[in-house]
């Protein structure tokens, strides 16, 4: 705070009295704290010698600012002087601290307010229900809907002593928080320009599309569901559920959880389903390792380690130069690369690749299903089956549905050029071993190994007959020497 400068007038008066040399006899002013206040005394029986006139010039030669509130307080002590026989001491005046302004502020929108690190959003209460799996941990806001309002900040009220002296007050800072990227200020109120989520750190408040979570999605966090790219510094917990309209990251492992992207998908740990886990990307997909896990990679899949027990649709190339795919059932439209095929046990892993062999599977699919279709009345008019059929209700609508999802694909696979063969890409290459169990689904042909054969190796198909088999030699070799082949019925 700052002091105004004594009046010309001279400077102020010390805090003594003004009256007679005998205080105490006589009526006295005097000012105190510094100009905090100012004090009237009046003795006893003193009031018959003075009027309003001479109190008010003694509050004036101690420079007492004299206003209509201390006129009205040095009256009333003088009535109450000369209306009883004892002395009288009354304030007469005080100062009036300064105000100091506000600063700056923003006054968030219900659920906007960005919640400190490590606690949780817009949870409920401990006593109602709680979805602990959609739990919300981060803001996400919408284009176009205010998160907050910004308030200015104030002057503050100067404040004044006894004197009149001016004691200045220290006026608000602008708020300390800074809108930054995807916010903007329309009529005071903080609206985002565009869907992400409300970030805010060092005091710069701003909307990302992307969300980055530095541990687990876990119950801290919730399920995600994100228009944007998420980065997951952790990794994804059981049951969680990951949704992102661009790319998903993910530094750790995944449990049994569903994810789903609508760009590039990187895990360089893995992801353990245990047959509940399920990976829907909308672009490539990179991956440490995929164990029972079901879903669909629209671009190219890459897995380090091993692909075992998924049951996956691969829109572009299958890439496992290192890995190994046991188990499962795996169609890729594109190209094979793999380390190791299978295993020497035999366990069964079946391997559909091309457009063609793609396109026979979804027509015997389509065709299984219209015959379960056309079945179903002839079960219903059979008496003893009748009360099974009832046990299961929407028999039909789960047919038509899976139908319809064929016709989709097969209408979806006519409309892509045919992958062209050249010797850089055959349809499968072996690094290592190729073992029998494992049956292979090329064009229009079906073939399974009766014996192991090691790599590198290439599976290439030929015009007008079966595939055939290219060692490290470079010679071909036909497969119906190491494998039982039968051409699919394509009517």
């Amino acid at each position: 705070m700052t002091r105004e400068p004594p009046t010309p007038d001279g400077p102020p008066a010390p805090d003594a009295p003004a009256g007679p040399d005998t205080p105490g006899a006589e009526p006295a002013v005097t000012v105190e704290g510094e100009g905090a206040l100012a004090r009237l005394r009046l003795p006893a029986g003193s009031a018959v010698d003075v009027d309003l006139d001479t109190l008010t010039e003694l509050a004036r030669a101690v420079q007492v600012a004299v206003d209509d509130a201390v006129l009205a307080a040095l009256r009333s002590a003088l009535d109450e002087a000369l209306a009883t026989p004892a002395d009288i001491d009354r304030v007469i005046a005080e100062a009036s601290p300064p105000v100091d302004g506000r600063d700056g502020w923003l006054e968030w929108e219900r659920g906007c307010e960005p919640c400190p690190a490590g606690s949780m959003c817009n949870v409920p209460d401990a006593q109602m229900r709680v979805d602990h799996y959609n739990r919300i941990a981060y803001i996400r806001v919408t284009g176009g809907e205010p998160v907050a309002t910004l308030h200015p900040p104030t002057a503050g009220e100067d404040g004044r002593d006894v004197r009149g002296r001016v004691e200045r007050a220290t006026p608000g800072r602008p708020c300390a928080i800074q809108l930054g990227a995807g916010l903007g200020l329309k009529g005071g109120r903080v609206v985002p320009e565009l869907d992400g989520v409300l970030e805010l750190a060092n005091n710069r408040l701003s909307v990302s599309r992307h969300f980055d979570v530095p541990g687990w999605i876990d119950f801290s966090t919730g399920n995600v569901d994100f228009d944007g790219t998420v980065t997951v510094g952790a990794g994804v917990r059981d049951r969680f559920r990951v949704t992102t309209s661009e790319a998903l990251v993910i530094s750790g492992p995944v449990e049994s959880a569903r994810l789903e992207c609508g760009g590039n998908f990187s895990a360089p740990v893995g992801m353990a389903g245990r047959d509940h886990g399920e990976l829907h990307v909308g672009g490539d997909a990179e991956v440490g390792y995929l164990n029972f896990v079901r879903g669909e990679i629209a671009g190219t899949l890459r897995v380090e380690k091993e692909l075992v027990n998924c049951r996956l649709h691969v829109g572009g190339d299958l890439l496992a130069d290192n890995a190994t795919i046991l188990g499962g059932d795996c169609q890729v439209i594109g190209m094979v690369n793999v380390a190791t095929l299978g295993n020497a046990r035999g366990r069964k892993t079946t391997l559909v690749i091309g457009l063609t062999a793609e396109r026979l599977r979804l027509e015997r699919l389509a065709r299984r299903l219209e015959a379960q279709l056309a079945a179903l009345p002839e079960q219903a008019a059979d008496r003893p089956r009748v009360r099974r059929h009832r046990s299961r209700p929407g028999k039909r609508d789960q047919i038509n549905t899976r139908l319809a999802w064929c016709r989709t694909e097969m209408e979806r696979l006519a409309a892509l050029p045919p992958p062209v063969e050249t010797p850089d890409r055959p349809p499968l290459r072996v690094v290592r071993a190729l073992h029998p169990g494992v049956r292979i689904l090329l064009g229009e042909y079906d073939l399974e190994l009766d014996r192991t054969q090691t790599g590198p190796l290439e599976i290439l198909e030929r015009d007008g007959g079966p595939p055939v088999l290219r060692g490290a030699s470079g010679v071909t070799t036909p497969l119906a020497d190491v494998a039982r082949i039968r051409r699919r019925d394509d009517g």
